[in-house]
């Protein structure tokens, strides 16, 4: 099991809840390539905001 999950989205039509999850990694420098390889989730292409939450505590670590 993947020790962080990703959920990610534009401001032009957010899906919300699980519907933002982009995938998971096991490494915070792992994020950015996971959000690259997956650019066909995002309207225009675009993604203004990504969460990444911890698996094991469910808890928050990185939001930009």
């Amino acid at each position: 099991m993947k020790k962080l999950h990703v959920f990610a989205g534009s401001d032009y039509y957010p899906l919300g809840g699980l519907k933002d999850y982009i995938g998971s990694v096991d490494e915070l420098d792992q994020v950015d390539e996971l959000i690259k390889s997956n650019r066909e989730y995002f309207e225009f292409d675009r993604v203004n905001w990504v969460q990444v939450v911890e698996a094991s505590t469910m808890k928050i670590i990185s939001e930009y």
